[in-house]
């Protein structure tokens, strides 16, 4: 399927620091000191991803009853950080043109992947005691916190010219985001 994704794995944790009151260290601060040093947690969650099969196409292919495939006459194969082949993700000279009328011989989906996804977004979130039963919750939160480039899958048509290039980014992670929050709990 075009939408396999092979290996995925989600990690998420959620941990309140020991200090302040009501914790080990700290519980008997007097009110400003837990006010800058207490009710602190930390959480994040990490993605990692393998990519999604190839499914290389005919540019303006010529054939009366489908989609024309390219001819694959080699491994398209290549090896190296995501970074070091943007412009040539894949082999192109693994295909050839095929006669008018002819399928050609490569698959729907190559055996050969586009990139992963690699992320940790994480959050930072202070709680503060107001009054009894009530308090305030400060959040900074940011997605991709390492700013890690998320590539889109290469340009798939064969006879285009950007063919075995990535020309841009993964739809839905970009590079990092952060948001500052105030929540009121009463």
């Amino acid at each position: 399927s075009s939408h396999d994704v092979a290996h995925r794995v989600v990690l998420t944790g959620a941990y309140e620091l020991p200090f302040g009151k009501k914790r080990k260290w700290g519980s008997n601060w007097n009110r400003a000191l837990d006010w800058v040093a207490g009710g602190w947690e930390v959480s994040g969650m990490a993605v990692m991803q393998s990519g999604r099969p190839l499914q290389v196409t005919q540019s303006g292919g010529a054939i009366w009853d489908g989609t024309q495939r390219p001819n694959l006459i080699g491994d398209p194969s290549t090896s190296g950080r995501v970074q070091d082949r943007i412009n040539s993700y894949f082999n192109v000279a693994a295909f050839s043109q095929p006669p008018g009328d002819v399928p050609g011989t490569a698959p729907r989906n190559l055996n050969y992947r586009g990139p992963g996804i690699k992320t940790l977004d994480a959050a930072l979130l202070k709680s503060i005691g107001t009054w009894e039963g009530q308090r305030l919750e400060v959040r900074l939160e940011a997605t991709n916190v390492t700013n890690t480039p998320m590539f889109g899958d290469p340009a798939t048509g064969f006879g285009a010219t950007n063919f075995g290039q990535i020309t841009g980014q993964r739809n839905g992670v970009g590079p990092r985001n952060m948001q500052f929050g105030l929540k009121y709990y009463f």
